[in-house]
């Protein structure tokens, strides 16, 4: 049956549309990179296009397909220590660590991010915790439903692809899908299904230092034949998002739809592990949003007999430079670009973001009518040579801005989040990415997942400041 879904996809006029299709998603790419003359130059007036109302100016919603699910999180009862993201400073006695997600019968494990890097798949630690008191807060969360109701709270109108169960935690998960007034159509509750939940530990630092996860729900229910049931949103959609947790068949599947008509499609990663899930579906992806490591295991997903390395350096008194971390990185942005997905957005935490996309000619740079951008319009394009590897693209480092820690859960979908509303609403590229790492800024400094609200004015601010501090970076 989930073959035969599958190769129903490819079955859309394919040999009369085939040729409409394409060009639809070449124009689609196109106004996504160059705004039209219209769009607001000035992002302090209204930086996502959005009406004091609330409504957004695009009348199709944005469609995500992914989990929904219950965070609990486990903190230390002392306050945490103080540190800011402060660019090049590191917090006294900082390591930083990776949460390595086991079954919910499993034992907790951590592992540190440069013995994973060198080839490890974990090192327990018997070390991390020392039975200590730690209060326990529960949090709506799952990336696509972050993503999906920060969206919302800068005005989309994301349109949900997801499942629940018929429990309290399923009902905890829909309450702002209800009083937000976002439809629940997408939404598959049964009782027979176990609400995903995720258990996060947190160091003293307020970084997720252990977890435990229980999201077979859905991989398990969010199949071809129930995500062929919307496929009318997805086909009139500004953008498609998935996240990595669904099953690499349902993955393709929504891939195929949106290709069908043209619509561009977001990977969003989740976890080292799920990264590699890109591998059957490259082919599909406009855009796509890894940190540094989930970039290297998307890349040596793509090329088994190739291994990309990276090592962040957390024992060292200074952090790598901007540009030293991008050489770092490099080889596995070309050869990810190379394999055909359009657009990087690599998040780095405090040190920014790497903004990287191929095909610049044909995006007219010289259209960017934005004083702010118009030392960046003027720039050539350059052509990365890595033996056979080699792809024609741009690279851009987006400074972050200097915030005050409470809470890092979240950070990285609400600045998805930005960016996907931010393109929604007619913004460019370069506007939408700032926007979005200001999104990130109001969200670590907020106690829960997605803040409460967002002050419109200060993330036009804090946009401007980081368009200002935007560096094209020499490949």
């Amino acid at each position: 049956m989930v073959d035969d879904l599958v190769e129903t996809a490819l079955d859309f006029d394919q040999q009369s549309n085939m040729e409409s299709a394409l060009h639809r998603r070449l124009d689609s790419l196109v106004r996504h990179l160059v705004p039209p003359q219209s769009a607001s130059q000035d992002l302090t007036k209204n930086p996502l296009n959005i009406t004091a109302s609330g409504s957004d100016s695009v009348s199709a919603s944005p469609v995500l397909i992914g989990g929904m699910v219950l965070d609990i999180h486990a903190k230390p009862y002392n306050d945490l220590a103080p540190r800011t993201t402060n660019p090049g400073e590191k917090a006294s006695g900082f390591v930083r660590f990776d949460c390595l997600m086991v079954d919910a019968h499993s034992m907790l494990l951590c592992f540190d991010r440069n013995l994973l890097s060198s080839g490890f798949d974990f090192v327990a630690t018997h070390s991390c915790f020392n039975r200590k008191p730690m209060q326990v807060q529960y949090a709506s969360g799952g990336v696509a439903r972050n993503i999906a109701e920060c969206m919302c709270k800068l005005g989309a109108r994301p349109f949900m692809i997801s499942v629940v169960g018929l429990d309290m935690a399923g009902e905890m998960l829909l309450r702002y899908w209800k009083s937000a007034g976002l439809s629940t159509e997408g939404i598959l509750q049964e009782k027979s299904i176990a609400t995903p939940v995720v258990t996060n530990i947190f160091d003293s630092y307020g970084e997720l230092a252990a977890g435990v996860a229980s999201v077979d729900a859905v991989e398990k229910f969010l199949t071809p034949y129930f995500v062929q049931q919307f496929q009318s949103y997805i086909c009139s959609a500004p953008v498609l998002l998935l996240d990595a947790n669904l099953h690499p068949q349902s993955l393709e599947f929504a891939c195929r739809i949106a290709a069908g008509s043209g619509i561009p499609v977001w990977f969003e990663p989740v976890s080292v592990k799920k990264s590699t899930r890109i591998s059957s579906i490259v082919n599909y992806i406009t855009y796509a949003s890894p940190n540094e490591i989930e970039l290297i295991a998307m890349a040596n997903s793509l090329l088994p007999e190739k291994e990309f390395k990276f090592q962040l350096d957390h024992n060292g008194s200074k952090m790598h430079s901007v540009e030293s971390l991008f050489q770092m990185l490099k080889p596995a942005i070309s050869f990810v670009l190379c394999k055909g997905i359009k657009c990087l957005v690599v998040t780095l935490g405090q040190a920014g973001v790497f903004l990287c996309f191929r095909d610049w000619l044909q995006c007219k740079i010289q259209d960017l009518k934005s004083s702010k951008l118009a030392s960046l319009s003027s720039m050539p394009h350059a052509i990365v040579d890595e033996g056979q590897l080699g792809v024609e693209f741009q690279a851009y480092h987006f400074p972050a801005l200097n915030s005050s820690v409470v809470n890092p859960t979240g950070a990285g979908d609400c600045l998805v989040a930005g960016v996907i509303a931010s393109i929604c609403s007619g913004l460019d590229l370069m506007r939408s990415v700032a926007i979005g790492i200001a999104v990130a800024k109001a969200a670590v400094e907020s106690k829960i997942n997605v803040p409460a609200e967002f002050n419109m004015k200060d993330l036009a601010g804090g946009a401007e400041s980081i368009l200002s501090g935007v560096k094209h970076l020499l490949v």
